[in-house]
């Protein structure tokens, strides 16, 4: 085991979290984990990035109502930059 990862506390969470899929699971996700920091005072929540089939722009006004601290971004995007994707689709 090398010291960085000695370092790192065990429950040490993404810094980026990509959730695919802007529908009922994704959402709920995205505000789940926007409540990380009101559940365990201290601890910062990951950012989070949804994509969907629609453009950006179109899921971000989606978002803006049911997930409002989530971030819309292209599938690419989200595989380019999330720590740790969820596929959230039927």
């Amino acid at each position: 085991m090398s010291s960085s990862e000695a370092a790192a506390p065990a429950h040490a969470l993404p810094r980026v979290v990509g959730i695919l899929g802007a529908g009922r699971a994704g959402t709920a996700l995205a505000r789940a984990i926007a409540r990380i920091p009101r559940l365990s005072p201290g601890t910062a929540a990951p950012r989070v990035m949804v994509a969907g089939t629609r453009r950006p722009a179109a899921v971000q006004r989606h978002l803006t109502i049911y997930a409002p601290e989530a971030v819309a971004v292209s599938a690419e995007d989200l595989a380019a930059e999330a720590e740790l994707v969820v596929v959230a689709v039927p």
